[in-house]
């Protein structure tokens, strides 16, 4: 066998030698080279930062000297890119054995050598592959011109041969080009001590002149006639102003030195003039009405934070406007050019006019695409005329008029024009915006110009003019109106008409149509529209809109206020379970249901039907009134997104006064781990037992709704300390299933910003919703989900069963005669009760023996023996008790399972018989095969105390895997645990007791 290991050992070894050999003859590796430059763009005479990234795979097999590794870098391909200096090199091993810098002779190439042999050992020390890096700083030449440079590079090394020859190279990818930006003369610095004439005259276009601090006088005309002069306020208020003793001073633009601004002066460059930060306080006029003349341009003027004081400005072609103050009440911004833009300015002025420049001094034209946005500001009049422009997002106030007409092709959208005189006329595409009149005048009037489109346009003056044209969205639009979603087209709203709505989708009946002008709005709003909203106003008074869940398995009852003794139940699907959903306070009755099959709404939240009828409540579903009534067992179905609403008309003038708007969400039961309602009776408690201490939990919580699902929950009070709630760690057992998850806790359909049982915090009432929805807090993953309906009862009297064993065992039963059990009833009037009466039923085959009847009558029902009453007669007053006791007797030879006892209460207050009040607390009796724990038993040592001597035999059946003396059963380290629990504590180990 020895023999056969070594000839294996040989054949591999002839293998791998095989394997070297023919690797030696060809190149066994690969290389890649990549360059990253940052910046990319930089100016004239700056740095950029270059790094290489060489990627070598497979091993280099030459061992000579001569098994060099360069990486070659080229700046020569124009502009004395081989000047450019290079600094701050940085090569990681084996790249830093060599450097070699080409600028000494000139050539622009740097290269960058491993040397010999140390490629070699560098890729066989990491395994056969390597990446390294290169990194250095450039800096371009001063003189290099503006452009884009290109840098190429390479990389070779000894035996690297992809071609089969060796000293084959592969070209470096990645980054390849630097952007140079011209350089920049630095700015020129004034204060106000130094003549702007002289500071203008000296500089060359293209300067930035920054201004200190002060008012700068002007004792004359201030000419610029450089172009892309900037003018900056070095901080500080810069402000400049005419001599106090001059007036009419202007700010030429465009002139030569001398000129007076009229139509025959000989003009200059002056475009991309821009003011910035600067305050003009009494200047006549800054930039030039006559843009035709000679040689004159006064193109991409721009303004921006500046404020200008009883100064008017020409905007000319391509100008800007931009985040200005204006406070010149007796002067007005012109727009005479193209492509002028306002923006974010706010203030007043004279007027703002302009749509037409001059061509020559007989001739204009009209101006094109002018653009207001985003404005605050008030003033006389806004009279732009002929020229096309985007009117859009200003609030604009006037005190005249305003003419935005003469273009179709006019954009004039979300803007509130508020005007207090005359008219508005507007043409082009119109829409939403809000057009207020705030005047007294009943002439005063908005016109639509024709062959444009109008459409949501909120409308107050008195008077509309609607030309020929179209009055209506492009396209049908999905709105809400009173809370339900409508789709069609929508036209205008006038504050002055009042139409009918017949099928209350907020647009009239009727058309508004203008017989002088020829327009017809067929789609008029019965309220403003609300673009954020995306609604149609209603002057009704909202009580109720949410949405409210409902499911084909849930139960719904309902019973009327005038006839509790009977009770309907109520489809769950429709309309009148949705409304009981809602948990509203109304009155409604079954006095026409035998007729009508269905129930009169008399009052919801207070608001009734009078006895004459002058008020309502109607019935409505998506809108439209029904023709059946609410809770009609043949017609009253809703479905999944439905909209169910109860509105309070006016008879008299049929308008909508209050309305209640319920969307349904039909969620079925089958969907979840629980979807229910329950039953949570006010000042009910619910004990919650962990592993140390024990909690009161009131039934009005969330926590309080889960115990009354009956599902089987865990939780742990870790951190009550801190956070003052507890942690659920699984509902029916279901827990994170990937180490991830949580159960979220949310009412009401909004995650809770505290923990459930939180002290305080954690409180629900009728009609709210409680949802744990098992989620992963890393991708939000949804699993299980549990949905409760709180229906919160306030009963006349609170009504609560204390059983003091609920726990027993068939060895208890059999061997030691324990059958019995106390049950003890406490009845406390929540207000002033005429009579009481409580019910026990208990299982078929036990007995109840009354023990005390606290003055009450006591009956055992002869008909039926598992029920048991006691009458008082007597009157009680609010916070007065009663209190029964009776002893609760098992049959000796009971099964195992569990055995609920159920009760009810009824009481007269008033003239109202009250009944099935439910009885709270303790509800079930177990029996069980075995109880597992011996040590708690009433002949154990301790008898339900654990001793140490019961503890130590625990520990010992635990250690050994034996089980415990008696029962039989395993001993857990859970139910170590709870043993030792109890010793520490010293307190008893109660029947049942389990971990």
């Amino acid at each position: 066998m020895k023999n056969m290991v070594i000839k294996n050992g040989i054949l591999i070894s002839m293998v791998l030698m095989l394997l070297l050999a023919s690797a030696s003859a060809a190149s066994a590796h690969d290389v890649a080279v990549s360059r990253t430059i940052s910046p990319t763009t930089v100016t004239a005479g700056e740095s950029f930062d270059v790094s290489l990234e060489i990627t070598v795979t497979g091993p280099i097999t030459s061992e000579q000297n001569s098994s060099y590794a360069t990486v070659k870098e080229y700046y020569t391909a124009v502009d004395d890119m081989e000047n450019w200096i290079i600094s701050d090199v940085s090569a990681q091993t084996p790249f830093d054995g060599a450097f070699k810098n080409g600028n000494n002779n000139d050539t622009g190439l740097f290269e960058f050598s491993t040397g010999g042999g140390a490629l070699y050992y560098m890729t066989l020390a990491s395994g056969g592959s390597g990446t390294f890096y290169i990194n250095y700083t450039m800096t371009s030449s001063a003189s290099a011109g503006a452009g884009v440079h290109s840098i190429s590079g390479y990389y070779t090394d000894a035996d690297f041969s992809s071609t089969g020859t060796a000293g084959y190279t592969v070209d470096v990818t990645g980054d390849s080009e630097v952007t140079l930006l011209a350089p920049v003369d630095p700015p020129t610095y004034i204060d106000d001590t130094m003549s702007l004439q002289d500071v203008i005259n000296a500089s060359e276009s293209g300067d930035t002149i920054m201004m200190a601090a002060g008012t700068y006088v002007l004792p004359a005309d201030l000419y610029i006639n450089k172009s892309d002069l900037t003018f900056m306020a070095n901080g500080g208020e810069v402000i400049i102003t005419p001599d106090a003793s001059l007036s009419d001073i202007d700010i030429h633009l465009g002139l030569e030195l001398g000129s007076v601004g009229g139509s025959t002066d000989v003009g200059c460059d002056a475009s991309g003039t821009t003011f910035n930060g600067i305050t003009f306080d009494r200047i006549n006029k800054l930039g030039e009405q006559y843009t035709y003349i000679d040689n004159i341009d006064v193109s991409d003027e721009r303004l921006e934070d500046c404020t200008f004081i009883n100064t008017s400005v020409n905007l000319a072609h391509n100008a800007v406007m931009k985040n200005c103050v204006l406070d010149s009440s007796s002067e007005s911004v012109y727009i005479y050019g193209d492509n002028v833009l306002m923006e974010g300015n706010i203030g007043s002025c004279r007027q703002i006019k302009g749509g037409t420049y001059s061509l020559s001094s007989t001739t204009t034209t009209p101006c094109s695409d002018f653009t207001m946005k985003n404005n605050d500001l008030s003033f006389k009049y806004l009279n732009y005329r002929t020229g096309s422009c985007l009117i859009e997002d200003n609030n604009i106030t006037t005190s005249s008029y305003i003419s935005l007409y003469d273009n179709v092709s006019n954009i004039i959208r979300d803007n509130t024009f508020s005007s207090s005189y005359t008219y508005m006329k507007l043409e082009g595409q119109v829409y939403e915006n809000d057009l207020i009149y705030t005047g007294t005048s009943t002439t005063a009037y908005v016109q639509f110009y024709e062959n444009g489109t109008y459409y949501l346009n909120n409308i107050g003056h008195p008077t509309v003019k609607l030309e020929l044209a179209t009055y209506s969205t492009p396209e049908p639009v999905t709105y809400t109106y009173a809370g339900v979603g409508q789709t069609s087209y929508l036209g205008n709203y006038y504050s002055n008409y009042t139409g009918a709505d017949t099928d209350h989708n907020g647009i009239s009946d009727e058309n508004v149509t203008d017989s002088t002008n020829g327009g017809v709005d067929e789609y008029p709003l019965m309220g403003a529209w609300s673009a954020d909203a995306n609604s149609i106003g209603t002057s009704t008074t909202v009580l109720y809109e949410d949405t409210v869940e409902l499911g084909s398995d849930m139960t719904c009852t309902f019973v009327p206020y005038d006839n509790t003794g009977t009770e309907y139940d109520i489809a769950p699907l429709s309309a009148m379970a949705a409304l009981m959903a809602t948990g509203l306070d109304m009155k409604t009755s079954d006095c026409w249901y035998s007729s009508m099959d269905s129930f009169f709404v008399e009052s919801i939240e207070g608001y009734d039907t009078p006895s004459d009828w002058s008020k309502y409540w109607e019935f409505r579903v998506n809108g439209a009134a029904t023709s059946y009534g609410i809770g009609s067992s043949t017609f009253d179905n809703v479905s999944d997104g439905d909209v169910v609403s109860l509105v309070y008309v006016d008879a008299a003038s049929g308008s909508d006064e209050y309305s209640v708007v319920i969307t349904v969400d039909v969620t079925e039961k089958d969907d979840f781990l629980y979807y229910g309602a329950v039953d949570l009776v006010t000042d009910d408690t619910y004990t919650l037992t962990l592993q140390d201490d024990e909690y009161t939990v009131d039934s009005l919580s969330a926590l309080g709704a889960l115990f009354e699902t009956g599902l089987e929950f865990k939780m742990n009070d870790d951190d009550y300390v801190n956070s003052s709630s507890f942690y659920l760690e699984s509902i029916e057992d279901i827990k994170d299933p990937t180490e991830t998850c949580y159960w979220a806790f949310y009412v009401n359909g909004a995650y809770t910003s505290y923990g459930i049982g939180h002290v305080t915090d954690d409180v629900v009432t009728d009609g709210d919703t409680v949802s744990f929805i098992l989620t992963d807090w890393d991708s939000y993953d949804e699993y299980d989900e549990v949905h409760i309906h709180v229906n919160q009862v306030d009963t006349p009297v609170l009504v609560q069963r204390d059983i003091a064993n609920q726990n027993f065992y068939e060895e208890l039963l059999t061997q030691y005669g324990l059958t019995s059990t106390k049950v003890t009833v406490t009845l406390t009037a929540r207000e002033d009760i005429d009579s009481l009466a409580l019910e026990e039923v208990i299982p078929e085959g036990w007995t109840l023996t009354s023990s005390n009847d606290d003055e009450g009558v006591f009956k055992a029902n002869l008909t039926d023996d598992t029920r048991y009453e006691w009458v008082w007669t007597d009157k009680m007053t609010e916070g007065d008790s009663r209190t029964i006791e009776y002893i609760l007797t098992l049959p000796s030879d009971e099964d195992s399972g569990e055995y609920p006892v159920d009760g009810t209460a009824s009481v007269f207050v008033g003239d109202d018989d009250i009944n099935d009040i439910p009885v709270v607390g303790d509800d079930m009796v177990y029996v069980s095969a075995t109880d597992w724990n011996p040590w708690n038993d009433i002949d154990s040592d301790g008898s339900k105390y654990i001793t140490t001597d019961e503890l130590q035999a625990a520990i010992s059946c635990w250690l050994n895997d034996l089980p415990a003396p008696t029962t039989g059963d395993d001993i857990t380290t859970n139910r170590l645990q709870l043993l030792v629990h109890y010793w520490v504590q010293n307190k008893e180990c109660p029947e049942g007791a389990d971990a």
